[in-house]
Parts: structure tokens; C-alpha cells; sequence
């Protein structure tokens, strides 16, 4: 339970469902199960939680290269694909979805035609990075430019303001091909965007990284 200080109408309550590393397992196996088994879980555990603030959260590692992400990628050129993870990823409903490594790994463009490809799709879930910087791609920047990609978000529940800052490894360079995209410290990242948030009014904040390790 949150409660802020101040009187009992400011107190929430909130369910946090997350997810990471989805590496495209859009089809389950005798490990796992796949999206649809995913979601029709997720979706009893809503129904299970009733007037309490819910959030759902993916930090990173939303597709892996392989069979199945292979299919999106044969499906057609650049502005003419259908991504199907970004298809699991609109039906699942996420309130912010991080980036991670592996998102990037056939490049900006592609990445960029992925996210342009959810929102086409009716996503609405920002793809969050505090400490990268994208200027240096120009797809992705128009991304930054209309809102789809983000250092953190703001959701509303039930009057209550959740923050949701994003961060990606520093070794992004040395794991995946992010191209251009400029890859700052961590730490002074989320530093900032925390006072930002607070500068809002928002007190409720969460960190949803993919960090490979804790250091």
C-alpha cells in the first residue's frame, strides 16, 4: 500500500504487474507458455484485483531475433511490416515498456518501424529510456518528437500520478547496435528524472531497468 503524507484521501493502493526479457516467445512450449497463455493470466489476475490502481510494465528485452521475430522482418519492407510482438505487446496492455538491449538489435530503423508499427496498431504504452539520447537517429528522434519514445511517463489511476522512469544498459554498444543513439551514465539519468517528476507534483515513482547487471 502507498500512502502519502498528508490526509487519508491522498492513500493508494496499487498492483504492479511487470515483465521482462518477452524475447519474443510468442509461442509457448513445455517451458513456458506463450502470449496468449500470458495474457489470458494476467488478464484473471486484473479481474482478481478490483478497485486497487494497476499498472503493467515491461523492462526490456520485448523481442529476440529468431524464428519467430524473424517472420515480422520477412513480412515485408520497412513501413509495410507486421510486427507481430508489437501486435502481443498492444493486446497485453502495458503502461510503459522499456527498452532494452535486445530491441535493438537490427538496428534503429528497425526498431523505430517496430514502435511506429505498435502505435499504428492503437498502442499506446511509451517505450522508455532516461539515459540515451537520440538525436543522432533521426527515426528514432521523431519518436522522441511525438511522444512515443520517452525518459519516463506519468500515468493517471483513480486521481493518483504514478511516475515510470526507463533506463538501458551502459553497455548497450558493446551488446546490440543501437547505431548513432548516444548512451549516457545511468545513475545521473534517473537522478534527474526523478526531480523532474517531483518538480510535477508526482511522489509515487518507479524505476524499470534493464541493466544486465547490478553494478
Amino acid at each position: 500500500v502507498l500512502s502519502l503524507a498528508g490526509t487519508a484521501a491522498s492513500a493508494a493502493s496499487l498492483t504492479l504487474f511487470h515483465n521482462n526479457d518477452g524475447e519474443s516467445k510468442l509461442f509457448g512450449d513445455a517451458s513456458f507458455g506463450g502470449a496468449a497463455y500470458f495474457t489470458s493470466t494476467l488478464n484473471v489476475l486484473r479481474a482478481a484485483n478490483p478497485g486497487r490502481d494497476q499498472l503493467m510494465i515491461s523492462s526490456g528485452d520485448n523481442v529476440l531475433p529468431g524464428l519467430a521475430y524473424n517472420a515480422s522482418l520477412a513480412s515485408g519492407p520497412l513501413g509495410a511490416r507486421t510486427y507481430y510482438d508489437a501486435l502481443a505487446l498492444r493486446i497485453i496492455g502495458y503502461d510503459a515498456i522499456t527498452l532494452g538491449n535486445h530491441d535493438f538489435d537490427s538496428g534503429p530503423e528497425v526498431l523505430a518501424d517496430f514502435i511506429q508499427f505498435y502505435r499504428a496498431q492503437g498502442g499506446t504504452a511509451p517505450f522508455l529510456s532516461a539515459n540515451l539520447d537520440f538525436s543522432g537517429e533521426a527515426s528514432l528522434q521523431a519518436l522522441v518528437n511525438s511522444g512515443g519514445i520517452a525518459r519516463s511517463t506519468v500515468v493517471n489511476r483513480n486521481g493518483n500520478r504514478y511516475g515510470i522512469i526507463g533506463v538501458t544498459t551502459e553497455g548497450l554498444a558493446q551488446v546490440s547496435s543501437p547505431g548513432a543513439v548516444g548512451i549516457n551514465p545511468v545513475l545521473p539519468a534517473i537522478q534527474a528524472e526523478v526531480a523532474a517528476l517531483q518538480a510535477q507534483g508526482v511522489n509515487k515513482i518507479i524505476l524499470s531497468s534493464h541493466l544486465q547487471t547490478i553494478n
